[in-house]
């Protein structure tokens, strides 16, 4: 049986979707939306996701459907030696997505003089440079 990859932070479980599993049989991925709405509400529980209002949940789901198309996509030309599935982060948005894969990354630093002073505009003037 195929099963869908939940990719946590420190852990890796397989967890059965049995929509999925129907979906990966077919050769064109084709789904209906009452299918995707299913399989997202699957996904939505195993992954223990709750949404504050209607309009968020709408809009978890279009970014679900844009994942769910890129697993698909890379799936079905079968040219890489590894295989994509449905991950935790499936409904976020790239803005967060982004977020997740630099948290630490640094602030280029701002131009500053030999002092330790930020440079003006009004440095270059004051120094007759300009």
């Amino acid at each position: 049986m195929i099963m869908a990859l939940l990719i946590w932070k420190k852990s890796v479980p397989v967890v059965p979707l049995r929509g999925l599993w129907r979906i990966s049989q077919s050769r064109d991925y084709s789904i209906s939306k009452d299918d995707m709405k299913a399989l997202f509400e699957e996904w939505a529980n195993r992954c223990d996701k709750v949404y504050k209002t209607v309009e968020e949940k709408e809009l978890r789901f279009w970014f679900f459907k844009q994942s769910f198309e890129r697993v698909k996509k890379h799936n079905i030309t079968g040219d890489s030696s590894f295989k994509l599935g449905l991950v935790e982060c499936s409904d976020w948005t790239p803005d967060e997505r982004e977020a997740c894969k630099r948290p630490f990354r640094r602030q280029r630093p701002k131009p500053t003089t030999r002092f330790g002073g930020r440079l003006s505009t009004t440095y270059a003037n004051a120094k007759g440079l300009a």
